[in-house]
């Protein structure tokens, strides 16, 4: 069996233009590798990719550009990998110590979905400029939008505060 790892991702999906490939690169990771699943699920019900029907696996690199121009306006095109490795960091955080920190000014259900409707956006923008967009999608909708376990667990997300 190849070696699968999250750096292939974007190659898989942008020069071998296959969202199977990409989408099986990220779920055949070894378990150890896996441990970030159910931030992956969140990630695709908050950032409304359960709920995608304009991106599909045939969509195009230039295509899934025009969605994000559509959904994102010019906001994608002024994301860098400073502002994602910051999510990467508050998740990492977050999922470190179990607690949401008191300067994060969650008071509730809307102020924490607000939160993580921010930080799916600036994912789901860093894969836009990345030019993977698409393959976020597909990946999404073949490991996580389908899945009993994780549609019961996170599917009320699909459709919360939005804003």
């Amino acid at each position: 069996m190849p070696k699968y790892s999250f750096q292939y991702m974007p190659k898989t999906c942008q020069i071998e233009v296959s969202w199977w490939g990409a989408f099986v690169c990220l779920s055949h990771l070894p378990s150890s590798q896996r441990v970030h699943l159910c931030a992956d699920a969140i990630y695709c019900f908050v950032a409304g990719h359960c709920n995608n029907t304009e991106v599909n696996e045939t969509t195009t690199i230039e295509e899934a550009s025009a969605f994000c121009d559509k959904h994102y306006g010019e906001r994608w095109t002024k994301i860098g990998w400073k502002d994602f490795m910051a999510v990467l960091a508050r998740a990492l955080e977050m999922g470190t110590t179990h607690q949401i920190p008191k300067e994060w000014n969650v008071t509730g259900w809307n102020s924490l979905m607000k939160l993580a409707h921010h930080e799916a956006d600036i994912s789901a923008m860093t894969a836009c400029a990345m030019g993977n967009f698409q393959c976020d999608v597909a990946y999404c909708k073949k490991n996580y939008c389908t899945s009993p376990k994780y549609r019961a667990k996170f599917g009320n997300l699909s459709w919360s505060y939005e804003g």
